[in-house]
This record gives structure tokens, C-alpha cells and sequence, in this order.
């Protein structure tokens, strides 16, 4: 964390002032020492302040850099060096070859354990200091008996396992939420909470939760009779967007209709679909590949629907754009392999949010991203969104599986780096 350190003392800069009348000039010599003195102290502490927060952000850019270029650790450190001295090119040696620390992260512990061999983690650690040598020299403090303060700042990055459910809400609670007998499974991969709330994971009784990792920016309520593996790891960094860069489509006119009607066998074309796209019931219907863009209504699936399609991605913009998808439809989609939209399933725009609902209990097959920035998806009673160790990532502002819902993800499989985005693949974050 970053620290300021060191002292200002006060020294004897006016003798005692007297007359016969008494004793106002020492008083007031006084009251003069102390204004003096405090104000030198407040104007070097905010100007220190200030280059601590520099130093922070030179810590995070050099321990990122740094990260990028692990295992090997001299191209590693070569880049802590350059991004060090771009981001303060007036101060000497704040990293020397001691502010630079190689290792594994843990997660539990907090810390990084040192790593002979292929570290997947480095902690920089830039700092004015006496002992270095250059420690910040104080503008007017000098003159009451201190000129000079240690600075520091430290960041903690490297490569983690891949994200494949991230909430991106910031502050409220359930930003990750299970109801009684729900179920996480995310083999091979992490799950991250943005939330500072202290109730920003929620897991009720009977629940299960089964991922590579667990990190809470805020804290988590876990019911005795739930059960997490691993213990979550609270007070971790919020993590980016990974598809923040992501494009919206152009689109213009409406070219499609609405509506399918109930029993139809056929197929659909890629198009904008005002007033929203809705499958009735009993349908079977095959995508062809390419971009539906879902304006001002939602895209509803029917009970006991079929859908089906490869190289697809729903683009969803409007307030009443929303998925529904109904009870027993069957969908078997997976995103594109190439392109703009390249491991990208569903895409909501980012100026709206509302609540997704997905209540399909029946055998479902998906590949690639549902993407709802500043939306809610909600799993209802019984629901898998995903079967079981599919190649998905689920990214929204918050999730909420009710009871007995599940969702399982493994995107160790090799056939996982064709359906996702490179952007959620196997990142580099700072992870203290």
C-alpha cells in the first residue's frame, strides 16, 4: 500500500518576547510558530499526497508491464524500468533492482510466494526514500527541522486464469447471487465480484459454488449449510471491463418482423428486428450466421421452441430489449469464430439495463460471451443456462441464480479458444 513516512519538528525560530506589560508578545510569538508551522506542514503533505498517487499509478503500469512479459524475468524487469521512468521521468532510481519482487500470487495469504522457476506474478515496488538516496525533498517544511519524506506506493500484477463470470456492478449488494440449492460450477476458470458491499456475494443454504477462484472486491454472506470452493478472497481490485472496447453494430432501418408464429419450421436471416424478435411455441427454427439486432422489444423463445444456429450474435438495444427465453426451449447457438463479433453470443447495448430472465429447462447447447454490461441475468427455478462444462462467459452488472438453478463452465477445453473473445482469455490484472 502506499505509505508516506517521516517527520517535521518544530524548531526554536523566535526567543521569548516580554515587556513590563505582560506576557501578549510571547503569546502572539507563539500563535505565529504554530500558524507558520502548520501551514508548511499542510503544503507539503498534499504536494507529497500528490506524488504518492503518482507513484501508485507507476506502480500499477510497471508491475502490468512487467506482468506481460512473465516467466521471463529480465524481460519482466526491463519493462517495470521503462514504464518507471515514462511515468515519472523527473525522479531517480524510484525502482531499483530490489523494488522489483518475482513469484506466485496467493490468493489466501495476499501476498506474492517467491518462484525460483517461471513466476507467474511480480510485485513492483517504486519509492523516493532516505535510504535510496532521494526522498522527496519538502518545499517549505525544511525550515521548521524536516526536508525531507519517504514516499512510497506497491502493485501486485500477473497472469491469473480467465474470467468466465464477472460482475460489474460496483457498490450494491447481490451483485452475485445463489438461492437456496443453486449451483456454480466454473472449472479452469475465476469468478470476480466488482461490488464493495459487504454482502457482494450472496449464497444461500444448500447452494454450491465450485470455481478455479473467487475474488470479492467487497465481502461475501456464505450460509453455514452453502458451500464455497475455494474460500472466497475478499478486498481483491475491481477488474475492467475485458470487452469495454467492444463496437456496436451498424445498423439502419427495420428489415424483419417481429413475430414467429407458433408451430413454424424454417429459417431466419440476420437483420434488425424492431419491436423485438419473438419465437412462439413449439417452433423450430435455424439462424442463419450473422448480426440480429433486437430493437425496442425483447427476443422471446417459446415454450418448447428449438432454435438453433452457428455464428450468431444477438445485439440487444433499447429499454424493452431483454432476453426471455421460456420454459423447455432447447437452444443450441454458438458465436462467431471470426470477425468484429468474434466469441461474442449476446451484446446489450450499454445505455440500458432491465432484467434478463433465462427459464429453459431443457437441454441447452451455447458457445461464447453473453455480454449484459449494465443488465441483470437472472436464472428462474430449474434452469441451466449452460449443460454441463460448456465454453461460455457470462459478464453483467449482476447475476442472480435462483432455486435449484445452475450454470456449469470449464473453458480449459481446447475448443474454448475458438468461441471466446482473446479479451477473456487467459489475462494479465493487477491482483493487489
Amino acid at each position: 500500500m502506499p505509505t508516506i513516512t517521516g517527520s517535521l519538528s518544530l524548531p526554536k525560530l523566535f526567543r521569548p518576547l516580554r515587556d513590563d506589560r505582560g506576557f501578549m508578545l510571547p503569546v502572539m510569538a507563539i500563535v505565529v510558530v504554530v500558524a507558520v508551522s502548520g501551514g508548511a506542514i499542510a503544503v507539503d503533505l498534499a504536494r507529497a499526497q500528490a506524488v504518492r498517487h503518482q507513484l501508485q499509478l507507476t506502480a500499477d503500469a510497471a508491475a502490468l508491464a512487467a506482468a506481460i512479459n512473465l516467466p521471463d524475468v529480465d524481460a519482466a524487469r526491463t519493462a517495470a524500468y521503462r514504464y518507471a521512468e515514462r511515468n515519472m521521468p523527473g525522479y531517480p532510481s524510484i525502482i531499483t533492482a530490489d523494488s522489483i519482487e518475482f513469484g506466485h500470487w496467493s490468493p489466501e495469504g495476499r501476498e506474492s510466494e517467491p518462484a525460483e522457476n517461471a513466476p507467474s506474478a511480480v510485485r513492483v515496488t517504486p519509492s523516493l526514500t532516505a535510504e535510496k538516496g532521494n526522498a522527496l525533498s519538502t518545499l517549505f517544511a525544511g525550515l521548521l527541522g524536516s526536508g525531507k519524506l519517504d514516499v512510497s506506493a506497491s502493485a501486485v500484477a500477473g497472469k491469473r486464469s480467465p474470467m468466465c463470470i464477472l460482475a460489474l456492478e460496483p457498490e450494491q449488494n447481490d451483485a452475485l447471487a445463489m438461492d437456496v440449492a443453486a449451483k456454480i460450477e466454473a472449472l479452469n476458470c475465476s469468478v470476480q465480484v466488482n461490488s464493495r458491499h459487504n454482502w457482494a456475494f450472496r449464497l444461500l443454504l444448500g447452494s454450491e459454488f465450485l470455481a478455479s477462484g473467487l475474488c470479492i472486491t467487497g465481502d461475501a454472506y456464505v450460509s453455514m449449510l452453502g458451500r464455497v470452493t475455494p474460500e472466497p478472497t475478499v478486498g481483491c481490485p475491481p477488474q475492467p471491463d475485458p470487452l469495454a472496447d467492444l463496437k456496436a453494430p451498424e445498423f439502419s432501418d427495420c428489415d424483419a418482423h417481429d413475430t414467429v408464429r407458433s408451430g413454424y419450421s424454417g429459417a431466419l436471416n440476420p437483420g434488425v428486428y424492431c419491436g423485438g424478435l419473438t419465437i412462439n411455441g413449439a417452433s423450430k427454427v435455424e439462424l442463419a450466421a450473422g448480426v440480429y439486432v433486437i430493437k425496442d422489444g425483447p427476443l422471446t423463445i417459446g415454450d418448447s421452441s428449438v432454435i438453433t444456429g452457428e455464428g450468431i450474435t444477438f445485439y440487444l438495444t433499447g429499454e424493452t430489449a431483454l432476453i426471455y427465453f421460456q420454459d423447455d426451449s432447447e437452444l443450441t447457438l454458438t458465436a462467431p469464430t471470426s470477425g468484429d463479433f468474434e466469441g461474442v453470443l449476446v451484446f446489450q447495448d450499454r445505455a440500458f439495463g432491465g432484467r434478463h430472465v433465462w427459464d429453459s429447462k431443457a437441454p441447452t447447447t451455447l458457445h461464447g460471451t453473453i455480454y449484459l454490461p449494465d443488465g441483470q441475468l437472472i436464472s428462474e427455478s430449474s434452469n441451466a443456462i449452460t449443460p454441463v462444462g460448456s465454453c461460455n462467459v457470462l459478464i453483467a452488472r449482476s447475476l442472480r441464480f435462483k432455486f435449484k438453478s445452475s450454470v456449469s463452465i470449464d473453458l480449459g477445453q481446447k475448443i474454448c479458444q475458438n468461441y471466446l473473445p482473446a479479451a477473456v482469455l487467459g489475462t494479465v490484472a493487477l491482483l493487489d
